[in-house]
């Protein structure tokens, strides 16, 4: 039985096409055949899920305070971020994990210029539009909460400087200016030209673990070195993105030692005891993020592993419930414009909260409505936004329908 026909809920031309551009925010090598497509679209779909938790977490924090129990686990924004960064280590490593060579396609430059052509245009037409949105509500009488609130001192040199540069995530004062979602866009674009340059070569040489090591020795040596200067831009994420690295590694590589860690590790139990104790470290400090990223980081990788394991053999690991959840259509379909969805989604709440604000509305109706009316606008925003600028930046936009077409013509029939 092909892997396709193990998760029904997946139609294969869909999985194969989202597979190839939708990870991560476009992904960078084209997978051999169905099982590399789901090997891709399990990892996708998880991203998928991710974003719409982006403006469920906005919305709840809303909450009041007796039904605080209920939501409080939305605050959590770290961890669907930390997870997105496992995802990019996972997905940009696919191709070279799989390769003979172990090289980049193209060399150090092309890789970031597909980079830069796939994250910084959205990156700058966002950040206009929100520009444009704190001009015109700050000429506007409006009420709103500190949370939400715009200010024209988002227009002051520095922290437009900052912005434009991808540095914003530098310092206190310009982290959430702006579109404040934005400030893990500058980390992960400064992890980019880490990864070419540092994790890639500690990987040829000495292999995947040392790269993981390497990747969290340097992304913690700011915090040690200089503490509470530059904690904020959570430079161990270079670590989880090598943590993404690995689990490429183990759930693509044909070497024999990565088939003997994809086979003979229990990687679903393991991902049940890294998220308990996500979770039990969240609930007593969820601020301290330093310390449970890399058990979030250490749950995502296990939970790609076992995914990858069972889209290379199904009939010895039979694929489960979360597995047909994250290759479901529907999260396919999120994933497929998650990077619309991360950077049109707060101001389109921003601006849903002022309006309720206004009506003078009780906590618990804003809440209400929130949910009900402002989460699925800023969803259509972003896919409105996918639709006119996202779509014109994904690689391969041209070829990747036809050659995912080609690919389920010629599979065999299950």
């Amino acid at each position: 039985m092909s892997a396709i026909a193990a998760a029904p809920a997946v139609n294969a031309g869909s999985a194969l096409r989202f597979a190839v551009v939708a990870c991560p925010y476009g992904f960078s090598g084209r997978p051999a055949g169905i099982n590399g497509a789901m090997r891709c679209a399990a990892p996708c779909g998880l991203r998928g899920s991710l974003a719409l938790r982006q403006p469920l977490r906005q919305s709840g924090s809303e909450a009041p305070p007796y039904l605080s129990s209920l939501t409080n686990w939305l605050l959590y924004s770290h961890t669907s971020v930390a997870i997105s960064i496992v995802l990019s280590g996972y997905c940009l490593m696919l191709p070279i994990a799989k390769s003979a060579t172990g090289e980049l396609r193209g060399g150090f430059g092309a890789f970031i210029k597909r980079r830069a052509r796939r994250i910084l245009p959205l990156y700058y037409i966002a950040l206009g539009f929100c520009l444009l949105l704190i001009a015109v509500m700050s000429q506007i009488p409006h009420q709103t909460n500190p949370r939400w609130s715009v200010s024209l001192s988002d227009f002051h040199p520095g922290v437009l400087l900052s912005h434009a540069l991808l540095l914003h995530n530098l310092r206190d004062d310009w982290l959430f200016r702006i579109d404040p979602p934005m400030w893990s866009i500058a980390t992960e674009w400064q992890i980019y030209f880490l990864f070419p340059l540092l994790l890639l070569p500690v990987w040829r040489r000495l292999g995947i673990w040392a790269a993981v090591a390497v990747g969290f020795l340097v992304g913690y040596a700011p915090l040690v070195l200089f503490p509470g200067v530059v904690d904020q831009a959570s430079f161990w994420y270079l670590g989880l993105f090598a943590l993404g690295m690995a689990g490429a590694v183990i759930g693509f590589s044909d070497k024999p030692a990565a088939r003997q860690w994809r086979d003979k590790t229990p990687w679903g139990t393991l991902c049940l005891v890294f998220t308990t104790i996500s979770f039990w470290k969240l609930q007593r400090n969820w601020k301290d993020n330093w310390s449970s990223d890399p058990l979030i980081g250490l749950a995502a990788v296990c939970l790609i592993a076992a995914c990858a394991r069972m889209t290379t053999d199904p009939t010895r690991f039979r694929p489960n419930r979360i597995l047909r959840l994250l290759t479901s259509s529907s999260a396919l379909a999120l994933s497929g414009f998650s990077y619309s969805i991360y950077l049109v989604h707060y101001p389109v709440l921003s601006l849903c909260h002022s309006l309720l604000m206004y009506w003078r509305l009780r906590p618990t109706a804003q809440m209400a409505l929130l949910l009900a009316i402002a989460v699925p606008l800023s969803l259509l925003a972003s896919y409105l936004f996918h639709l006119i600028f996202e779509r014109r930046f994904l690689p391969g936009r041209s070829t990747a329908p036809r050659a995912a077409a080609q690919t389920v013509a010629q599979s065999p029939a299950p």
